[in-house]
């Protein structure tokens, strides 16, 4: 198996004070030749269709958090093919098959996105997070914002607005945490650990 790395560099100006909601989707897509032409015979590889940016923006008051992707194909001249070998360029398929070169801890908290955009008061009601789960999931396809009401039912945690929380701490950090560590882990490969902190905010606050 051919082993990689790639670094792709494009200017790109995100202006923060236009950014005026908790949370925002971002995509982009640029052409190869916005990119420095590689050398072939140096690089080894050649950008064969638009590289494809996609993020997600997090604000809680002048904090910002921004998870995404990046996603292009490369085209890689093959001694022993006839024609040049196509790879999808993607972290997640670049760890799977390369893994970490390094052992790999990485993880989150069970109350993450307390840090970025959700918070334990006001309280809200069960009809608010019921709209906002449906507002934010219902692209998904049907039936999906009901799913996630099921296995998150308001009825499990002190507070409507603590079931909120764990909705978007798993899909937007322990979800992707926990992807990642499944990507990089297999045999005869260094080590992967995935912690998971689950001390309550409430009790955090109080001590």
């Amino acid at each position: 198996m051919t082993q990689f790395t790639v670094y792709l560099v494009v200017s790109m100006r995100l202006d923060l004070r236009k950014i005026r909601t908790p949370h925002e989707r971002f995509e982009q897509e640029y052409q190869p030749e916005a990119f420095a032409a590689p050398r072939e015979d140096v690089d080894g590889f050649r950008i064969a269709s638009p590289v494809r940016l996609a993020f997600e923006t997090f604000k809680d008051k002048s904090t910002f958090r921004l998870v995404g992707s990046t996603k292009t194909t490369l085209e890689v001249p093959c001694s022993r093919c006839l024609e040049p070998l196509v790879v999808p360029v993607d972290p997640i398929t670049v760890l799977q098959q390369q893994g970490s070169p390094v052992p790999l801890l990485l993880g989150s908290n069970r109350e993450e996105s307390t840090g970025f955009g959700d918070h334990t008061t006001p309280l809200i009601t069960s009809s608010a997070y019921s709209t906002a789960i449906h507002q934010q999931f219902d692209t998904f396809g049907s039936g999906v914002a009901d799913q996630i009401l099921a296995l998150y039912p308001v009825s499990d945690y002190d507070t409507v607005n603590y079931a909120l929380i764990a909705v978007h701490s798993d899909y937007k950090i322990s979800c992707q945490a926990r992807k990642v560590a499944l990507a990089a882990s297999g045999s005869q490969r260094p080590p992967v650990w995935r912690f998971l902190f689950t001390l309550p905010t409430s009790h955090c606050a109080a001590n």
